[in-house]
């Protein structure tokens, strides 16, 4: 078909593309295109190897993005054990506001592994003070009605809530 040659092509040039330099938005663009073709584990290794290659050129920032590129990727392919597992290593520090996106992915795949409290645990690291802190809240809320712990659901939610209208009185 017509689109299956499409993508043959468009793969070609984003191989060549990446192999003239280590540019992450061809790589992701590549990982995706695979992806979409079903070729998930040749997807996973374009990410990996591009990590690995940023990584020995100390450029710690585009490693981490390349990481949490891949995080999303095995959490479309539920694959939460070795999201679980990437999640360790991009969350070894503090958490920031940089880092939400990857604990709610964490949070998630222990959620799907039936590991609520861990998923708990993780989803505390996130402190009120962080933008967006209210999707930790409302997950935690999520997690505490699945394990029957209605009071405290109703805690983070009344939380959330409170948080939104201190919002809305500082605008």
């Amino acid at each position: 078909s017509s689109d299956l040659g499409r993508d043959r092509a468009a793969e070609e040039e984003l191989r060549t593309l990446m192999r003239e330099g280590a540019d992450l938005d061809i790589a992701f663009h590549l990982a995706r295109l695979l992806e979409r073709q079903g070729r998930r584990e040749e997807a996973r290794e374009v990410l990996s190897e591009l990590a690995s290659d940023l990584d020995q050129a100390d450029r710690d920032a585009e490693a981490r993005q390349t990481r949490v590129q891949l995080t999303y990727l095995l959490a479309r392919q539920q694959e939460w054990q070795q999201v679980v597992e990437l999640t360790d290593r991009l969350l070894a520090g503090a958490v920031e506001a940089t880092d939400l996106e990857v604990v709610l992915l964490r949070a998630e795949a222990l959620s799907r592994l039936d590991r609520q409290s861990q998923a708990l645990k993780t989803l505390s690291k996130v402190g009120d003070d962080l933008p967006d802190a209210r999707l930790a809240r409302a997950k935690e809320a999520e997690l505490l009605l699945a394990l029957g712990r209605e009071r405290e659901a109703a805690k983070r939610l009344d939380r959330i809530a409170a948080d939104g209208e201190i919002r809305s009185l500082l605008l």
